[in-house]
């Protein structure tokens, strides 16, 4: 049933006869003979088999040379020949004197005459009865002339091995499932071939076998298949009395094939109607159970690739359901190893062939037992050992982990599964729907250093794709703080070439996704806990959230209003352009407050350098919109007319004049009055413009030189007006 290595509770590996051995035939050997070729037996073993012992019945043997199976029998030539061995060795000696004497004149050559040159004229080897392998012949070609006899045996039995037919160890399990009371099964190996199974120690229902099968015998489909022995039952015959059945053998009908190198069968017996929907789903059930508690560091790789060929598509939803539950149950076992725990995950992969999406409980313990998996993963960091195959199988149940468990967010994903899976599909599941879990400050940390210290670990040359990564770290973050603690916090030479890469990335970073719905002040008060080195690196985001801050009509606090003027007038973060443009979004804003920010901006001193420096072209933009959003906001200024409206009109540009910044700036008090009088004011007549005298005398006095020179411009364009104005300044005076 499954495809895989030797696992830990399978008996020790048969040893090969030895040349010598009578026959040399390659038969089963009990636990006890592997403990003795062998040594001591693993532990796991005892622990799972009671030190490879038979049941209560002792050791399976053989009862004659018959059952002994014959098909991987191995000649090794006639080594038994005792003449043959005299005379071998006394060609050894003749020949081992001979190259003492021929190494004595050698040497004596060689002092007197130089180093000994074969026929070609080079240099030859130095002669040694020892030290030359088979390996150092090869390496060597054509520079020996003598052969070297001193590792004769050696290399003899080397060359023996190397001739030997190629065998394949593969370990027979066979599971009694029914009420049956089994004394005795067979395996039926080829064609002649009956060997009996062993019982398992601690199992009434579980038989075992492990023959070495000549070749490959899963590529050449290695034909078996099984028989059992039934204990015979008492029955009562009329006139009789008790009589005893004899055993009854029972042979499965059709024969199976290898798949792998760890066969996990249950016997089909003729009348089981319901082998393939329950007897095969239960006997996988039983394999993973038993499989689990033989787990360990050493043996999880083999353990692995044992349960490959598992028919997991052959369980239904009943029986899915009940592994998943088993496996949440043992999640979260205090016996259960985090290596184990690596088995369960791998396990659920395959479970996930046969029922997606898988039926996870909704419950905590469910989401406990999830976090237990995920930590695992953590603890196994190195993945070397598992197989293509077992990462798939992972790759398929990573989102369904982490959406089951108390922190459902990308980045619990992205920390638990970039050492097995690899960045793109990190980067890849950043957008699945259910990954939008908002971490707190502790949880983030947490996450991201460890991430972080994977990426350390595994990082190649892709900076790029590892600068996506770290983009998408940060923009999790619960807050700018804790983002600018982790960009400082970890060496980021791995994602960066120098200091100036990493500056520009940090520009070119908007921040603030996860902290979209915080209010605009909040993020402008995170900003200012960053460290300061950052803040100069930050200028694309302040002025994003002071735009923002800009147009936002959420209520004005004073913490923020003196955040956002520092902001402003510091002249550390921002350019000027960018300063200017702020400026302007406040002199848009519908709210009175905002706009009276900007009025505030322009009265402080220590924004007066960057004010003056900026050209008249862009202060009148900026303060006519303020003028012009002022009237706008007013809805009483709105309905008025006449003399109102132009005091109202030059109310606000009197508002706008008195600011610390502009109370002396002739040019733009006189463009902000020309604007206003051709766009705002087109319509109102002279005497209109003369009634509102008596109020422009309260603006300060650019203002009021605005008003007067535009008055005089309306009294020569009309001059029909004037007699009506001096009568109208007579009425003045006399009130």
């Amino acid at each position: 049933m499954a495809e895989g290595q030797d696992h830990p509770f399978k008996p020790k590996r048969p040893k090969e006869s030895r040349e010598g051995d009578s026959g040399d035939r390659l038969v089963a050997h009990t636990s006890q003979n592997d403990a003795a070729v062998h040594g001591q037996n693993n532990p796991c073993i005892e622990k799972q088999i009671g030190n490879g012992q038979v049941g209560d019945s002792g050791q399976a043997e053989y009862k004659s040379d018959q059952r002994k199976p014959k098909y991987n029998h191995i000649s090794h030539g006639k080594t038994g020949n005792p003449e043959s061995k005299k005379k071998k060795g006394k060609n050894y000696r003749t020949g081992r004197k001979q190259i003492q004497g021929d190494r004595s004149q050698a040497e004596l050559k060689q002092r007197k005459h130089g180093p000994v040159t074969s026929a070609r004229g080079e240099c030859g080897p130095r002669i040694s009865g020892r030290g030359h392998g088979l390996a150092e012949l090869g390496q060597r070609r054509d520079t020996r002339t003598v052969p070297d006899l001193g590792n004769t045996q050696r290399n003899y039995s080397e060359v023996a091995r190397l001739l030997r037919p190629q065998s394949t160890k593969v370990d027979f399990y066979l599971l009694i499932i029914g009420d049956y009371s089994v004394v005795q099964t067979n395996i039926h190996l080829g064609h002649d071939e009956v060997i009996p199974l062993e019982l398992v120690h601690g199992h009434s229902n579980l038989w075992r076998y492990s023959a070495m099968l000549p070749g490959n015998p899963i590529k050449h489909q290695f034909k078996y298949k099984y028989d059992t022995r039934t204990k015979g039952q008492d029955i009562k015959i009329p006139f009789v009395g008790m009589r005893n059945n004899d055993p009854t053998c029972c042979v499965e009908l059709s024969e199976r094939r290898v798949e792998s190198q760890a066969q996990f069968d249950v016997f089909r017996f003729p009348e089981d109607k319901q082998y393939f929907s329950e007897t095969i789903p239960k006997a996988i059930i039983f394999y993973l159970k038993l499989l689990l508690q033989a787990v360990h560091s050493s043996s999880i790789s083999e353990t692995l690739t044992q349960i490959e060929s598992l028919p997991f598509i052959t369980l239904s939803v009943k029986h899915v359901k009940e592994c998943v539950n088993w496996i949440v149950n043992h999640a979260t076992g205090y016996s259960v190893s985090d290596v184990q725990r690596l088995y369960l995950c791998i396990t659920l992969g395959h479970l996930k062939n046969s029922l997606s999406p898988l039926p996870f409980p909704k419950d905590d313990k469910t989401a406990e037992a999830c976090d237990r998996l995920l930590r695992c993963l953590n603890v196994c960091v190195d993945c070397n050992f598992l197989s293509t195959s077992s990462l798939k199988c992972l790759k398929k149940i990573a989102v369904i982990l982490v959406e089951n468990s108390n922190t459902p967010g990308w980045l619990t994903l992205a920390t638990h599964f970039y050492l097995y899976l690899g960045i793109e599909f990190v980067i890849d599941t950043n957008n699945s729907r259910g990954l939008n879990y908002r971490y707190d400050v502790k949880e983030y940390k947490k996450m991201a250093c460890a991430l972080l210290s994977h990426i350390k670990k595994r990082n190649g040359n892709d900076q790029a794709a590892h600068q996506n990564l770290l983009d998408l770290v940060l923009d999790h973050a619960p807050n700018l703080e804790a983002a600018s603690e982790i960009f400082e916090s970890v060496d980021f030479c791995w994602f960066f070439t120098n200091e100036d890469d990493k500056v520009k990335f940090y520009q070119g970073t908007t921040r603030g996704t996860s902290t979209q719905k915080k209010s605009v002040g909040a993020k402008l008060i995170e900003f200012y806990n960053i460290l300061e080195k950052i803040h100069g690196r930050t200028n694309k985001f302040l002025f994003s959230t002071l735009l923002e801050y800009s147009k936002s009509d959420e209520e004005l606090n004073d913490e923020y209003a003196e955040i956002f003027q520092r902001s402003i007038i510091s002249g550390k973060y921002l350019d000027m352009n960018q300063v200017l443009a702020v400026l302007m979004e406040l002199s848009k804003s519908k709210s009175i407050l905002r706009q009276n920010l900007l009025l505030e901006i322009l009265s402080k001193e220590l924004f007066e350098q960057q004010w003056r420096t900026t050209q008249l072209a862009r202060k009148v933009e900026i303060c006519k919109s303020w003028v012009i959003t002022r009237m706008v906001n007013n809805s009483r200024a709105r309905s008025l007319g006449g003399a109102d409206k132009i005091a109202a009109v030059y109310g606000a540009i009197d508002a706008i004049m008195q600011c610390s910044l502009n109370i002396s700036n002739k040019p733009l008090a006189q463009n902000l009055s020309t604007y206003a009088a051709e766009r705002l004011l087109r319509n109102e007549d002279a005497i209109s413009f003369l009634q509102t005298f008596v109020r422009i005398e309260k603006c300060v006095a650019v203002v009021q030189e605005c008003y007067i020179s535009h008055v005089r411009k309306i009294l020569v364009q009309a001059p029909k007006v004037v007699k009506k104005s001096s009568m109208f300044l007579k009425e003045c005076s006399n009130s």
